[in-house]
C-alpha cells in the first residue's frame, strides 16, 4: 500500500534541525506537500504547496500554511472548481500583507497575492504557460519565471521577452529567480532544443541589467535547479552536475563549479542567512541539506 504524503517543516535552532509541526487538512485519502516557503521574519513566515485526494492527483489544489511564531495554521486559497489543477511552485514574502505565490495550473501559470486579508488571483502568461518562480523587490516591482518572464509594476503583470538558444522550436523553462536590485536580476533553468522526436535539455542561465536579458554561459552539462542573488560579483546556482549535486558560483566574471560535499543527487532550493552562511537542499532518495560558511 502507497504512503499518504504529508506537510513537513523543519527549524534548524542553532545546532540541529528539528521538525515542527504542521497541518494537514482533514479528510479521508488527502496528501499534502509543502515546497516553497519564504519568511518576512522569525513571527512570520509562509509555505505553499498543495493538497489533494490520494486516487486522484490530477485534481490537487493550492496550500497555503502560515507561522506566526507560535504555530503554523492553514490559509484559505482562492476558489477554483474541484477538476481544476492548481499547486503552489514558488513564493516570496515581503511584508505581512505583501506576499507573491505563483503556481502550475490547468488555465496557465497563475499569480497570487496575500494582501493582508485575502489571495488575489492574476493569469501573467496565459492558458500555454507556466509558472514555477517568483521574486519581489517592492510593492511595484516583482518578477516572476517560468516558460516567460514577467514583471508586475504596481498594476499588472507584463510579459517580458529574453532571448534563447539558435533553433527552431525551441522553449524555456526557468526553475529559479533572484534579485540583487530592480537592475541585478537572474533567472536559471533550462532550455529544450528540438533533437529528432524529442528534445535535448541544456542549462540556461540569464541576467537583466535594467533594460534587458541575456545570456550568460555556464557549463552545458549543468542541471540548474534554483538561483541567488547576493551581489553584482556574488550568485549562486544549484542543481545536478553528472549525477552529483551542483554548486556554482558568479565572482563577477564567470561561474565556476564549487566543491561540496559529494551526494548521488540534486540541490533543488538555496537560501542565505549572510553572505557567508548559506544552505541548500536537495534529495538523494532522502532529503540532503548543506550548510556553506566562510570563516
Amino acid at each position: 500500500m502507497r504512503s499518504v504524503l504529508q506537510t513537513l517543516v523543519e527549524h534548524w535552532d542553532g545546532s540541529r534541525w528539528r521538525i515542527v509541526p504542521s497541518p494537514n487538512p482533514r479528510y479521508n485519502g488527502a496528501e499534502a506537500v509543502l515546497s516553497s516557503v519564504s519568511a518576512v521574519s522569525a513571527r512570520d513566515v509562509w509555505a505553499g504547496g498543495w493538497v489533494g485526494p490520494s486516487s486522484h492527483r490530477t485534481f490537487v489544489q493550492s496550500l497555503f500554511e502560515h507561522w506566526d511564531g507560535n504555530a503554523w495554521r492553514i490559509v484559505p486559497g482562492p476558489k477554483f472548481p474541484p477538476q481544476q489543477f492548481t499547486q503552489v511552485t514558488g513564493i516570496t514574502a515581503a511584508a505581512s500583507n505583501d506576499v507573491w505565490a505563483v503556481t502550475l495550473s490547468t488555465v496557465g501559470g497563475l499569480a497570487m497575492h496575500w494582501n493582508g486579508k485575502q489571495w488575489v488571483v492574476d493569469n501573467p502568461g496565459g492558458y500555454y504557460s507556466d509558472l514555477l518562480c517568483v521574486t519581489h523587490l517592492a510593492p511595484n516591482d516583482a518578477w516572476a519565471a517560468g516558460t516567460l518572464i514577467a514583471h508586475w509594476n504596481g498594476q499588472y503583470w507584463v510579459s517580458v521577452p529574453f532571448p534563447l538558444p539558435p533553433g527552431s522550436g525551441v522553449f524555456a523553462q526557468f526553475q529559479g529567480i533572484s534579485a540583487v536590485s530592480p537592475s541585478d536580476i537572474w533567472a536559471s533553468g533550462f532550455a529544450g532544443i528540438p533533437s529528432g522526436s524529442g528534445y535535448n535539455d541544456v542549462p540556461l542561465v540569464e541576467h537583466w541589467n535594467g533594460s534587458k536579458w541575456s545570456m550568460v554561459s555556464v557549463n552545458r552539462y549543468d542541471v540548474v535547479d534554483a538561483v541567488l542573488a547576493i551581489a553584482k560579483n556574488d550568485v549562486w546556482n544549484v542543481g545536478q552536475y553528472s549525477s552529483d549535486g551542483l554548486t556554482e558560483h558568479w565572482n563577477g566574471t564567470r561561474f565556476s563549479h564549487v566543491a561540496h560535499p559529494r551526494f548521488i543527487g540534486a540541490f533543488h532550493a538555496i537560501a542565505e542567512v549572510t553572505p557567508n552562511d548559506l544552505w541548500a537542499v536537495g534529495t538523494d532518495g532522502k532529503t540532503v541539506i548543506e550548510h556553506y560558511t566562510v570563516p
